[in-house]
């Protein structure tokens, strides 16, 4: 069947919400488990679907089951009645954070990860990707691996910026990027502020003269170092602040933003606030992972615990900065040392006997 045609019946409402929470679901480290999948069952009762997105182990479309309420009854296992994911091997998810705004043409991806789950080991892998990584762009020549993203849309590639990015971040590591996920960093802001804002122990201060501004000025930021709990303003200068320090540390701050995104929605109920998610975010995130596909990944990441989730960057003994002719600096990869990296990352990991 026509991949095309499968995408196009699924309403397009149902897609952005379902991809808007397997966005977050990647973005926090697979950390929404029990919680995500009960949710995901509740809406499905709710959704018409046609009979190609029928899921084993979900109820019908308006099916209230026996106790005349939506949803299950009496399940203790999300992990056991989820659609199971069935392919073996690894599979590489690349997430895309874009910064769009009105004043500036084009979105570079402000971030880039690849999410790496082992569904035999019941692991996954995180890789942050310096945004300033000088690479091969394919049918583009050498530039930062961010403008990847940029040319695709720009271009009209097919599939878009995400479908060069995809691409561009296989054929300079050598690793299969199954899907990606795609997410305004600005939406990610409301996002944080809609589950009450996260708790930061920020190691050093943080302080950048020119922090860049939604109108493409700037202000001067100073985040004193120590706990404290952020809303989503605050989430993301502290993620997004490069001036302050470096891109190695950036990715590190927003590997922990990510990672307390996940530690607050663990103890959250989020269902009462999913009409609202829909109407704010709708908009803010694509994927090319299908219905089918999201379910039974949620149902993979039930099982995974935080214990087994990790976290890699590309950091600055592997990369060599160098400053162009017209006075921009860039990081060429020293491939020798991101080699061992990349091999731990995307290798099978040993399961358990």
């Amino acid at each position: 069947m026509d991949e095309g045609s499968d995408r196009s019946r699924t309403p397009m409402w149902v897609r952005l919400l379902f991809g808007l929470f397997f966005a977050i679901f990647i973005c926090g480290g697979l950390f929404f488990g029990y919680l995500f999948y009960q949710t995901v069952k509740e809406i499905v009762a709710y959704v018409p679907m046609p009979p190609l997105l029928s899921i084993p182990g979900l109820p019908a479309p308006g099916d209230p089951g026996k106790s005349g309420q939506p949803g299950p009854s009496g399940a203790s296992d999300p992990a056991a009645a989820a659609p199971q994911w069935n392919r073996r091997g690894r599979v590489n998810i690349l997430l895309l954070g874009t910064d769009e705004r009105d004043c500036e043409p084009g979105a570079r991806s402000d971030t880039m990860m690849v999410v790496s789950i082992d569904p035999d080991t019941k692991s996954a892998n995180m890789l942050s990707i310096p945004r300033d990584l000088w690479v091969s762009i394919p049918g583009y020549g050498q530039n930062r691996i961010n403008a990847a993203h940029a040319f695709g849309e720009a271009y009209k590639v097919p599939g878009g910026g995400p479908a060069l990015a995809k691409q561009t971040v296989q054929n300079q590591f050598g690793v299969p990027i199954h899907y990606y996920v795609r997410v305004n960093v600005f939406g990610l802001r409301n996002i944080i502020d809609l589950i009450g804002g996260v708790d930061i122990d920020v190691e050093r201060r943080i302080y950048d003269a020119t922090f860049p501004d939604d109108t493409c000025g700037s202000y001067v930021l100073d985040i004193p170092a120590g706990p404290q709990h952020m809303d989503g303003k605050r989430a993301l200068e502290y993620a997004r602040s490069r001036h302050s320090s470096d891109d190695f540390d950036r990715s590190h701050r927003q590997q922990k933003v990510l990672l307390a995104m996940r530690d607050k929605a663990m103890s959250l109920g989020i269902l009462p606030r999913l009409p609202q998610l829909y109407r704010e975010f709708g908009n803010t995130v694509k994927t090319d992972l299908q219905l089918p596909e999201i379910l039974a990944l949620a149902g993979l990441g039930a099982s995974i615990s935080r214990e087994n989730i990790r976290t890699y960057t590309i950091d600055s003994t592997m990369t060599h900065q160098w400053t162009r002719p017209d006075g921009a600096w860039v990081l060429i990869p020293l491939n020798d040392r991101i080699g061992p990296l990349i091999q731990e990352v995307f290798r099978p990991a040993r399961a358990s006997q």
